[in-house]
């Protein structure tokens, strides 16, 4: 997922845990 950080603000519900694995 490109830009999970940035698409994460909004797609934060559920890519917050994809993202956090990812940061």
């Amino acid at each position: 997922f490109v830009g999970a950080e940035v698409s994460r603000g909004s797609e934060n519900l559920v890519d917050s845990e994809a993202s956090s694995s990812d940061t």
